[in-house]
């Protein structure tokens, strides 16, 4: 961890356009066709922030759904390389678009997929792309100072609608449902008052856009940057926060992207507008990392095992295969209990603490970290967030897992297997999580 406090601080900006060519499988919804067109451009945003003393930390927006974590690390070795600082101090902090690209190595049967096929190339351009965002904002390092704030912002809604016997079987609108309101902002300028960047965290799922949509799109992202970015006159970074069970409050067309983007960026700009009328050009920068081990359900066994795929695949047409030849190989050798270990990445720029997971948190988990942190946080504007360095799986709270549905007992066959999340959690995996978060926060105040 570093503590730099009192020291000018330098800050830079660099966006390289991540816009995939058509063709290429769109990954988040289970399409049954390729990317036709763009309905809006993809990026990634690198802001890099040089206290006095201490090596650049670098914070990557990317318009993409998320990696695996075993990809987030090289990509995190290749930009620390490139930036003279170790890769715990680069955060790549992923939209969760779900009209992006997939850049994964196997595709949803589990086949490796060719060397030159458009998805493996796409994730080479990736690499290069965030490499050389993270070098353009270090070229334009320049004195500057921060501020922070926290509004509230009506844009999501929890999705989790329970059926008469309580059990999740679809998605749609559950007012009754634990949503986080909470926008923390950073407002980022020179010395000399000309805007640098913001940076802006809210926990919604980018899926305004339906699987219909056949057109690359940043989403929610986009439609957030189009509100903020012409009114401040700098890039503006949004960084998700515990969206696991979090939908925007209208989707399906052009008019709920438009409807979304207004009230994230109305809400941003309100915070914004506080965060730049106290500023420090001097701020705490520090960051760090805590190691959580998750467990999850033991493996069943190869009946149920078949049962369980053939399910995933009736209910949410999507293939199982991959994940049944996983879990039947790991019953062959009897490895049927399940962990899963999680690298927690935390940063304080001020007053503004972000604790990031690889993981698809529910709104409950980023309420409990805040409660539990306490008096703690008084002096912060403290969050909870995901799809940070990749994404391992959906992690909801205890008294979510009798619900059952699509993020608690099909994801693992349908997803989760690219990187180890086989099964469903357990009772206590969710506690284990926010409890190391909150040390990790504690660390960092």
């Amino acid at each position: 961890m570093s503590d730099q406090a009192g020291g000018p601080l330098l800050a830079g900006t660099g966006r390289v356009d991540i816009t995939p060519p058509s063709g290429i499988e769109l990954f988040g919804y289970h399409r049954p066709e390729p990317m036709r067109g763009v309905h809006d451009p993809l990026s990634v945003t690198a802001l890099a922030l040089a206290p006095a003393g201490s090596p650049p930390l670098l914070i990557l927006a990317l318009d993409h759904i998320g990696t695996g974590r075993r990809e987030g690390r090289e990509l995190r070795r290749q930009i620390g390389q490139a930036a003279g600082t170790s890769p715990e101090r680069v955060f790549l902090c992923f939209s969760h678009t779900h009209s992006g690209p997939d850049s994964e190595r196997l595709d949803t049967y589990g086949v490796e997929r060719p060397i030159d096929s458009i998805a493996r190339s796409y994730a080479r351009e990736l690499h290069q792309r965030a490499v050389e965002a993270s070098r353009l904002a270090l070229a334009n390092l320049r004195p500057a100072r921060i501020g922070s704030a926290e509004v509230d912002c009506n844009a999501s809604v929890n999705r989790r609608v329970r059926d008469s016997d309580g059990i999740v079987r679809h998605h749609g609108a559950n007012p009754d449902g634990p949503v986080d309101r909470r926008m923390p902002v950073l407002w980022i300028e020179g010395l000399d008052g000309r805007p640098l960047a913001s940076v802006v965290h809210f926990g919604i799922h980018g899926t305004a856009l339906l699987w219909d949509n056949l057109d690359a799109s940043a989403d929610v992202a986009g439609a957030l940057r189009t509100v903020v970015e012409p009114a401040t006159g700098a890039p503006c970074l949004f960084l998700q926060g515990a969206a696991g069970d979090q939908n925007p409050r209208w989707r399906g067309d052009e008019t709920a992207l438009r409807r979304t983007g207004w009230e994230l960026g109305g809400a941003a700009l309100r915070g914004l507008a506080q965060a730049s009328a106290n500023l420090d050009d001097r701020p705490v920068v520090r960051s760090g990392t805590e190691l959580a081990d998750l467990p999850l359900r033991s493996l069943p066994d190869e009946a149920d095992a078949i049962a369980r795929a053939e399910e995933a695949e009736r209910s949410w047409n999507a293939p199982a295969g991959a994940w049944l030849r996983i879990v039947r190989d790991r019953i062959a050798r009897s490895e049927t209990a399940v962990r899963v270990p999680i690298e927690l990445a935390g940063f304080r720029l001020g007053s503004f603490l972000r604790i990031g997971a690889p993981l698809e948190p529910f709104a409950a988990l980023s309420l409990a970290f805040r409660e539990r942190l306490g008096p703690a946080a008084g002096s912060v504007h403290a969050c909870l967030g995901g799809y940070t360095n990749g994404v391992a799986g959906y992690l909801p709270p205890a008294e979510e897992l009798s619900a059952g549905g699509y993020e608690i007992e099909w994801m693992p066959a349908i997803y989760g297997w690219l990187d180890g999340w086989l099964m469903p959690p357990v009772a206590e995996t969710a506690d284990i999580l926010v409890e190391v978060a909150v040390r990790l926060a504690r660390r960092l105040l």
